[in-house]
């Protein structure tokens, strides 16, 4: 029995011995392959029900001699579709994708081209009977005939790596056997088979059966963090594994040293291994998009700048996104990836971010390794690999308590990325730690260094300090806190400076400052922005500052404005 033993002996998907149906039929285009043209210029004909017969020549026929009808032998693809049709079936994804299912392992959805795709094992097979390769007019005749089988199939679901069936998630283990983690509301189960499809790529790698009924300990000694951050850390782990709500986007900051780099692959090493654990920042949307739809988890390293395309990017992965591009040679159809991903990187500083980053952010500060302490990198894959199966149990058995507890759970306010904090509330209820307030506090952290990376956003800010509170159209605030000499990305129009203010609104809310939903002036039509510090009461009406004291008697509104 090996670490990866799910239950069964390890099978050979390539085997020749995985396909054995009736003898293939004579080949007749193979085997005795006749020029197109001699067909006809020898006589020969076709009878209606598909034979063929060649005419006999003068001589011949004075001697008596005739020639029994000779039945053609299937073509190439013909005996491909066969093939294919007796060992798999065709399903249709919900997101209209083709994939072909073996019928011996009815939970791995099969690329129908690609590398170890369904065109590349039928290739084989063939050869293995035919001991002569198929063509690649066959092959393509091959995959249009089972796309068009699958036009009329219903549409399942097909996973990466991670999902859900009822309030049962289903973990793939990435085993060619289709081995799989099922985790129930206080229940762990190992399977031999999937109950719920799951597509593969190469960014999967087979997943060792975890170990149940350990602890943490050990791989919290792997991890240079603080023991709030450490626990931090675990609700991450745990909220990666549930498929189907927005994960905050991991940061692990830190000075060079404190092996920032080694602890994300750990990370995601625990939950969805993966033979690149961790790689540079995407150049391009498209690189991006192709990488996010074939990793469930991704490492993005030594990350020092997110370009703001990149971090719309972000946003709409962690929350789920669609991807659309042109589909290869044709000018009208178009492919639509869809994605909702768990993402993490590694940085010593990543520079201005925007709001709605800070927003889904859970940064996590890691300490300096003492050089007495340092250790070879193999040392620490080596401990690394002793702690593995027994540490993914523990973040198992405690998936399994949080989903036991977490329709129980309730907020009395709800942050940015509620789902995540409700998955902490449940992790604090079932092992009496303080995740959620510690995240709460590493958000408020989060935007603070938003605002102090933006000039703008600062400037706001000192002015509402100042202040108390202003009210005012977009070029009155751009008059007031315009600098003499301004910097490069500093707005330089009214609406411009709106929509800046828009973007850093939730930061400003982090640190205790309002800004309230414009307002069109009756009189001149401009909108007017309201801004003011948590501890200010606006009027309902004309969203002016209320005295402290008409405040604190519980007046909503001032007295010459009517309701």
């Amino acid at each position: 029995m090996t670490e990866y033993d799910y239950g069964h002996p390890p099978v050979d998907p390539f085997a020749s011995s995985a396909w054995s149906p009736i003898p293939p039929p004579f080949d007749a285009g193979i085997d005795h392959p006749v020029p197109p043209d001699d067909r006809y210029s020898d006589g020969a004909q076709d009878h209606d029900d598909g034979s063929t017969y060649t005419e006999p020549s003068a001589k011949e026929r004075a001697a008596g001699k005739t020639v029994a009808p000779k039945r053609e032998a299937p073509s190439q693809s013909a005996i491909l579709v066969e093939m294919a049709r007796s060992l798999y079936s065709v399903v249709k994804s919900t997101e209209g994708k083709v994939y072909a299912v073996e019928h011996k392992r009815p939970s791995i959805a099969l690329d129908l081209r690609g590398k170890a795709g369904l065109r590349q094992r039928l290739a084989k097979l063939y050869y293995d009977e035919k001991k002569r390769t198929p063509s690649d007019t066959a092959l393509k005749e091959m995959l249009n005939v089972l796309e068009g089988d699958a036009l009329t199939a219903d549409e399942v679901p097909v996973f990466l790596r991670f999902g859900r069936t009822g309030p049962t998630i289903i973990i793939d283990a990435g085993t060619p056997e289709g081995n799989a983690v099922a985790v129930a509301p206080g229940r762990v189960d190992l399977l031999d088979q999937s109950p719920i499809l799951f597509r593969r790529s190469s960014l999967i790698s087979p997943m060792p059966a975890p170990k149940m009924g350990g602890n943490l300990d050990g791989f919290q000694h792997l991890v240079n963090a603080s023991e709030s951050s450490f626990r931090l850390l675990a609700g991450w782990l745990v909220a990666a594994c549930i498929p189907d709500i927005p994960h905050p986007f991991l940061a692990l900051i830190g000075q060079q040293g404190t092996a920032k780099t080694t602890a994300l692959k750990m990370l995601i090493t625990l939950v969805s291994p993966s033979p690149a654990p961790v790689g540079s920042a995407p150049v391009s949307a498209d690189d991006w998009a192709v990488t996010a739809y074939q990793e469930p988890v991704i490492g993005l390293d030594n990350v020092s700048h997110l370009p703001p395309w990149f971090q719309d990017a972000l946003c709409k992965a962690v929350t789920g996104d669609g991807y659309k591009k042109r589909e290869k040679y044709s000018d009208l159809d178009v492919t639509v990836l869809h994605f909702q991903r768990v993402v993490g990187m590694t940085s010593i500083d990543p520079g201005s971010l925007q709001g709605d980053v800070a927003d889904r952010l859970l940064q996590v500060e890691l300490d300096p390794i003492p050089a007495a302490d340092r250790r070879t990198e193999r040392q620490v894959s080596e401990q690394f690999e002793a702690v593995r199966q027994e540490t993914h149990g523990a973040i198992l058995d405690l998936l399994a308590q949080v989903l036991e507890v977490l329709p129980s759970v309730h907020l009395d306010e709800m942050p940015r990325m509620a789902d995540f904090a409700r998955v902490l509330a449940a992790l604090d209820q079932v092992t009496g730690w303080t995740t959620l307030a510690d995240y709460l506090t590493a958000t408020t952290t989060a935007a603070a260094d938003v605002i102090e990376g933006d000039a703008f956003a600062s400037a706001v800010r000192d002015l509402v300090i100042q202040r108390h509170s202003w009210g005012g159209t977009a070029s009155e605030l751009l008059a007031e806190i315009t600098p003499e000499k301004p910097p490069r990305t500093w707005p330089k129009a009214a609406h411009t400076a709106s929509g800046r203010l828009k973007r850093i609104t939730p930061a400003l809310a982090a640190t205790g400052i309002t800004v309230a939903e414009p307002v069109r002036d009756s009189g001149t039509g401009s909108r007017r922005l309201f801004l003011s510090l948590d501890s200010s009461t606006f009027c309902d009406v004309c969203h002016g500052e209320i005295h402290p004291d008409m405040a604190s008697q519980g007046h909503t509104r001032h007295i010459t404005c009517s309701p």
